[in-house]
């Protein structure tokens, strides 16, 4: 009987071991599992957070009324009383005349095959 029982605690203590270390693999897939879903929540609560920001911007721009009068000024509209500048460039470049005529560039005249031949297996001129 001591025989058997060294073997049986042996094979207890495997059994008891084995099942430790799977349930801490399990842990460790239950904690990359979480984590991941943290990394991702966070990343939707920034992207959400910073287009409340915008909005409120926007609804901040829309109550006030300086959106329409940025966007109307920056297209050339003036209120009355203002006096608009247009500003001119300083180097203006000169257009293109739209139907000038253009000269195609005439091909080479192409040899007769036999020269072309005759070239490729001879490199010489005929």
């Amino acid at each position: 009987m001591p025989r058997y029982g060294k073997r049986i605690l042996l094979v207890t203590a495997a059994i008891v071991a084995l099942a430790a270390v799977m349930s801490l693999a399990r842990r460790i897939d239950t904690v990359q599992r979480l984590q991941r879903d943290v990394n991702s929540l966070s990343t939707q609560a920034a992207r959400s957070s910073a287009t409340v920001a915008y909005l409120q911007t926007q609804i901040a721009k829309a109550t006030a009324g300086t959106g329409e009068d940025e966007a109307l000024r920056g297209a050339g509209y003036a209120r009355p009383g203002d006096q608009v500048i247009h500003p001119i460039p300083l180097e203006v470049a000169t257009p293109a005349p739209k139907n000038a005529p253009t000269q195609a560039a005439t091909p080479p005249p192409t040899p007769p095959p036999q020269k072309v031949w005759w070239q490729l297996f001879f490199g010489g001129k005929q």
